[in-house]
């Protein structure tokens, strides 16, 4: 309730500043706007990313104030800039904007950010900056970002000469930033399925057709004499055949020549013998 009022204070004390009398409710002119710019945004857990609050009026303004909330489980503030054409104001509150950055990661809320320029200095009417928030995706999920308007939120500050410093009604319209998860959880299953298929379905047929099919079918083929000029097999099983097939050849005629000769000394001994004939020696 205390922290109330002492907003409620500001903006009167700036009304008084700006020696206007009028009421703080609000006073009848085209109505002024608030949004967030962009409206939506995607990002992803751990990414960095900003938001901007833009002023519309159809009037000169001296001033604004500003309120912005947020899923701070989702999302933290790192830094907040007021916009350049309220950079130059005399009047800022609060003066600290880190701990008011420290309060609204801790709450979920930017509370109260406001600037007002003395007159006759003002605003033209328009599209304004008012800030500029920087962020940090922490969590997955959609944090909506939040603009609320009243007395101790967002409400801009007149800025035409007759009614300056006096409150004006505002509508509206925040943002969203949606974290997106869904890119890296869907990744990680992937490889993790991914690594074991190809190791059995890669180990099984390798080992299987080199010791199988190469030595079954060399072996096999070798003896039948289908393949020749293998290394150790073919040479050798047709250098065998060779000289075996021409000793059984040779050893029948070899054995009948032997028994030709035998019988042939044998009738020569026999018609010695019968004709009582010697042999001749020669004498030198």
């Amino acid at each position: 309730m205390v922290r109330t009022n002492l907003r409620v204070g500001i903006l009167t004390v700036l009304a008084v500043v700006l020696g206007t009398f009028g009421s703080v409710g609000g006073v009848s002119a085209a109505s002024p706007t608030l949004r967030i710019e962009p409206a939506t945004q995607t990002v992803a857990s751990g990414a960095a990313f900003s938001v901007k609050v833009v002023m519309n009026t159809d009037v000169p303004t001296g001033g604004v104030q500003v309120s912005v909330t947020f899923d701070h489980t989702k999302v933290q503030i790192t830094s907040v800039a007021r916009g350049g054409p309220f950079s130059s104001a005399p009047i800022v509150v609060p003066t600290n904007l880190s701990s008011s950055i420290a309060a609204a990661n801790s709450s979920g809320k930017l509370a109260t950010v406001a600037a007002a320029f003395l007159p006759p200095a003002t605003v033209p009417a328009g599209d304004a900056e008012v800030l500029v928030i920087a962020f940090k995706a922490i969590a997955c999920g959609v944090s909506d970002l939040g603009l609320p308007v009243g007395p101790v939120d967002g409400q801009p500050l007149d800025g035409r000469e007759n009614t300056y410093g006096s409150s004006l009604t505002v509508t509206a319209t925040g943002g969203k930033v949606t974290v997106d998860c869904g890119a890296a959880a869907t990744a990680t299953p992937r490889p993790a399925a991914a690594t074991p298929a190809p190791s059995p379905a890669g180990a099984t047929p390798k080992p299987t057709p080199k010791p199988t099919a190469k030595p079954t079918s060399d072996p096999t083929a070798s003896p039948s004499g289908a393949v020749e000029g293998v290394t150790g097999t073919a040479p050798p099983t047709d250098t065998l055949t060779g000289p075996t097939a021409t000793q059984n050849d040779t050893r029948p005629f070899m054995l009948a020549l032997a028994s030709l000769i035998a019988i042939v000394a044998a009738l020569i001994v026999g018609v010695l013998h019968v004709t009582g004939a010697r042999p001749t020696r020669r004498r030198f």
